[in-house]
């Protein structure tokens, strides 16, 4: 079943790109072979449980990425422990990471409250969609 709206904020630093290439490469040299485990999230998803989402989120590439790129571990960390957070993953192979919320006004709260502290890093809040994604806000 298609997965209801879930609230998202969004976090990377202005300044900061990782390889994709980069870090894809290192994940196959060092970890040949090897996934993470995906039935929890799979079973999270349908039954539409978020804090079951929240604590099964997992990206193979934070193996390699979050060593190297501890600007993004930190972030990651922030997002996923920002009051009403239900947990953060890095996105794809970095350095985007995104934080799972029960509603819209968490994620703002949780952008209001990060961006203070966070002055080199860009926040989005926006939610999932079936048919793709929706800005909800941006900010200058």
């Amino acid at each position: 079943p298609d997965l209801q709206p879930v609230s998202l904020l969004l976090g990377k630093h202005r300044d900061l790109s990782v390889s994709t290439a980069w870090a894809y490469k290192n994940y196959c040299e060092q970890h040949a072979g090897q996934r993470g485990p995906i039935s929890p999230l799979l079973s999270a998803i349908a039954h539409q449980d978020l804090p079951a989402i929240g604590q099964s989120l997992y990206n193979d590439l934070e193996s390699v990425v979050l060593p190297l790129y501890t600007q993004v571990e930190a972030l990651k960390t922030s997002i996923s422990s920002a009051t009403g957070s239900l947990g953060g993953m890095m996105s794809g192979s970095g350095p985007t990471v995104f934080g799972l919320f029960k509603t819209l006004d968490g994620a703002n709260a949780a952008r209001d409250s990060l961006a203070g502290s966070c002055p080199d890093i860009e926040f989005w809040v926006t939610f999932t969609s079936p048919a793709g994604i929706s800005m909800v806000e941006t900010r200058p």
